[in-house]
């Protein structure tokens, strides 16, 4: 009953399977004994909560439920040995796809990787072909996500991936399919980034899978699908160079997961925009004014994805670096450095390769940006705030003179342009000099007398 309810009501998951399953457990209390305590039924009925809470991003509530299946299925199999097998597989799929799948999303891949491991253990011995396939798909993910610019990992991935999705479409389970084939498109488009070479026949099989799950979504008018395969099909545009392709899929998923209130689709959704707005902006024949204004649409697609992502540390860390690099290009430093410091401080909580580097990419671009106001000397030890103040000020004149003549001492007026970038008087600029005891430099020349 509760597989039949949760494909008729929880595949485009709403409200009244959340309450028919919380109902039935309400009714399991008033007739459990301590004789029969209905062990194995509560934890059938509990995965099928953490189900309908999985695919409404409702992770906390989603972990609570696969965690009592899986302490309810062990209970049951240390009652009796009847039908162990059974309630092991029980566990597996609690660990594996429930547990192991949210901790996955959430960027805590050691974990996942910990329980989907335990799930196989458990699967080992089992005849259970397609629970077996689907979480090798699962495993497969997390090690695409934990090394996503090694080639070898990203292959193996796709080997397993093309594995799984041959076995589902042999058994005609249609949403495991498309799972595997959403997945695989991922994988091609990754490997197209780590092998450039090969890139155009990558993409092309990206975005061969992508349009299949576009196709599943279709005829089961399913939603989530379909923004999953418009997300895929506007990086596979944006590989692709073709930025008009890439930001046309994009609003076509945000229209979709819009209408359809599907929270986390319009998080993608807008993610993808973003993105392919600012690879947009970036484009030889795009004027600046154009690409200002793509900046701040970008900007303001990343802020509101960020009003709804709080509950997802690897979101909310892509979205701040996102707003970071925005931020930059746009030379909003301080906001650029705010964004990128609130994504530092997730990073203990994320190991998700991408998210790795794409933080150290933003780093590295900050670091060049603000190498300028880092000031190369340490306090002397005097105390004297009086004489470090006219170090310092004699510190700036040094910066600014290289600054405007780039390290070439023989250009002329050198002392006047720095004076200007200083907005002091040449006069102040010789007294900040000989205050801090250097050596003056020439009026006209820039020479050191």
């Amino acid at each position: 009953w509760h597989n039949t309810t949760y494909s008729s009501l929880g595949c485009q998951p709403d409200r009244h399977a959340l309450n028919f399953f919380k109902a039935v457990e309400e009714k399991l209390t008033l007739i459990r004994t301590d004789d029969y305590p209905c062990w194995g039924l509560r934890a059938r009925l509990w995965y099928a909560i953490g189900l309908v809470h999985r695919q409404r991003h409702e992770y906390f509530e989603g972990s609570v439920a696969f965690g009592n299946a899986i302490d309810l299925s062990f209970r049951r199999m240390a009652a009796s040995a009847t039908g162990k097998a059974f309630y092991e597989v029980s566990a597996a799929r609690a660990m594996a796809l429930g547990l192991g799948w949210i901790h996955y999303t959430e960027g805590s891949l050691s974990t996942a990787k910990s329980l989907v491991q335990a799930g196989r253990r458990l699967l080992a011995d089992k005849k259970e072909r397609f629970i077996g396939a689907y979480v090798d798909v699962i495993y497969a993910c997390i090690s695409m996500s934990a090394n996503s610019r090694d080639c070898g990992v990203v292959q193996e991935a796709i080997q397993h991936l093309t594995r799984a999705h041959s076995l589902f479409e042999a058994g005609h389970h249609d949403a495991y399919r498309a799972r595997a084939a959403n997945e695989l498109a991922l994988a091609y488009v990754r490997q197209a980034r780590n092998r450039p070479e090969k890139a155009m026949g990558l993409l092309d099989e990206a975005e061969k899978r992508a349009r299949e799950v576009e196709r599943f979504g279709q005829k089961e008018k399913q939603v989530r699908w379909s923004c999953n395969a418009a997300v895929v099909l506007s990086r596979i545009a944006r590989a692709r160079h073709d930025w008009e392709g890439a930001v046309t899929e994009a609003r076509r998923a945000l229209a979709m997961a819009t209408e359809g209130q599907i929270r986390f689709c319009e998080i993608d959704a807008r993610i993808a925009l973003g993105e392919a707005l600012n690879e947009q902006s970036k484009a030889k024949e795009v004027d600046a004014q154009a690409q200002r204004r793509a900046l701040e649409d970008a900007v303001e697609l990343f802020e509101a994805a960020l009003k709804s992502a709080t509950d997802n540390v690897k979101v909310e860390s892509v979205l701040h670096l996102h707003l970071a690099r925005c931020n930059l290009r746009m030379r909003q430093l301080g906001r650029a450095i705010w964004h990128y410091e609130r994504a530092k401080e997730m990073s203990t909580y994320n190991e998700n390769a991408f998210v790795q580097g794409l933080a150290n990419d933003i780093g590295q671009e900050l670091s060049a940006a603000t190498e300028d106001f880092h000031v190369p000397f340490d306090l002397d030890g005097t105390g004297d705030p009086e004489n470090e103040l006219k170090r310092f000020k004699g510190w700036l004149t040094t910066w600014a003179a290289a600054k405007v003549t780039h390290g070439d001492a023989g250009v002329r007026n050198t002392v006047g342009r720095a004076a200007a970038l200083l907005r002091i008087s040449q006069a102040q600029f010789h007294r900040w000099r000989a205050n801090a005891k250097l050596a003056p430099i020439d009026y006209r020349r820039g020479a050191r007398r």
